[in-house]
């Protein structure tokens, strides 16, 4: 895969570039084209911003209140191994039925359109390594002994590190990244290599999304865009490939920083609850405050345009589907019980093994088999 170097250093970018991310005439954040923006860039551009909306000012209070936390500069290196894809029931049908997924050619957004979203599905394994990191990298820092366990509890919290829970769905698919190259090389590439490139920046109140895209090798629509770099002497992009891997590299992981780490001490950070709203009701539950921190997200998007999808067998999919919780805030309409999702999930893979014990036996199909209506 096309590799290009990355700048030793990164200026503050321009501010023609920061777009309104809107949803019927509200602005639900900013995105920023063909760049992975730093913590300190996105502040930038925002307070260059003469006219900055809810979502913009709401992430500027965010980084304002923890972009001198030394937990924000700890480069630690995950491996990409694994991607996920969530969704709810009604799409799920749909890839299972198709056996495939596919990019949505009617995308609001044009710079998302025939795109199929992926996340970095981040390995348990590595997630409890890099906590360990995290706290020797300011072990040196008064106080960190007494904090240790803290200091690992708040590293790698946030939604991206969750395998729990998720805002599009009660399904989950998993699969190993070299596997969904393998298949989009062999079905979109004619067996060239897959190019990925740097897609751009995603900027709402708490998250930071990080997109990198997959497309052919022979289309020109992406030829204004970074390819995804490989790792330099001098400096670490959040994103890049070597040795055949992909390797992320976030500024922020933690949805809260209860602790304030930095050079000099580490202490319990002040949470003074912001005061109550006169509109607030009274039979609310009141949740314990906790301060808000932004956290990096990682996005990987095969193109398949022309209605152009990605299969897998069957078997694939279903051995790689799990269910998941809800996170709020859901983005999707109708959200289900875990329970009831793995109830699915097991009704399904004992329709498939009966339907291929059927086959096995050269029975004759009927019309309508019983695993189809299982998807209805």
């Amino acid at each position: 895969m096309r590799a290009e170097t990355f700048p030793i250093k990164m200026q503050p970018s321009v501010r023609r570039n920061l777009e309104e991310i809107k949803s019927v005439l509200k602005c639900r954040g900013y995105h920023f084209s063909g760049k992975l923006l730093s913590i300190e860039e996105i502040k930038y551009n925002l307070t260059s911003l003469g006219n900055i909306k809810t979502a913009g000012k709401t992430m500027k209070k965010n980084i304002d209140s923890v972009h001198t936390d030394l937990s924000l500069r700890l480069p630690i290196d995950f491996p990409v191994m694994k991607l996920q894809h969530a969704t709810d029931w009604e799409s799920l049908q749909e890839i299972l039925k198709s056996k495939s997924f596919k990019g949505r050619g009617d995308h609001e957004r044009e710079e998302f359109r025939d795109l199929s979203f992926w996340s970095s599905d981040n390995c348990p394994k590595y997630i409890e390594s890099a906590r360990q990191q995290a706290y020797d990298k300011v072990r040196h820092v008064r106080n960190a002994k007494r904090f240790q366990t803290e200091i690992k509890e708040q590293y790698a919290s946030s939604p991206a590190f969750d395998h729990s829970a998720s805002r599009y769905g009660n399904f989950r698919l998993s699969f190993p990244l070299s596997y969904l190259l393998f298949l989009y090389k062999t079905q979109h590439c004619g067996g060239e290599e897959p190019q990925l490139r740097i897609l751009g920046t995603d900027i709402y109140k708490q998250e930071i999304a990080h997109y990198i895209v997959v497309h052919r090798p022979n289309t020109d629509q992406f030829n204004d865009l970074l390819s995804v770099p490989t790792a330099i002497s001098g400096h670490m992009p959040f994103v890049y490939w070597m040795e055949e891997r992909l390797f992320w590299r976030p500024e922020s992981t933690s949805r809260s920083l209860k602790l304030k780490i930095s050079e000099e001490d580490c202490q319990v950070r002040p949470s003074d609850p912001p005061p109550h709203s006169r509109r607030s009701k009274p039979w609310r539950k009141k949740r314990a405050y906790e301060p808000r921190c932004v956290w990096n997200e990682l996005v990987v998007a095969f193109h398949l345009p022309g209605n152009g999808r990605l299969q897998l067998p069957m078997s694939e999919l279903l051995t790689h589907l799990t269910p998941c919780d809800v996170l709020q805030p859901y983005l999707r309409k109708t959200p289900m019980q875990k329970h009831e999702a793995k109830a699915i999930i097991g009704r399904l893979r004992k329709e498939f093994s009966r339907e291929r014990r059927r086959q096995n036996i050269r029975e004759r199909p009927k019309k309508t088999s019983t695993y189809d209506k299982c998807l209805e």
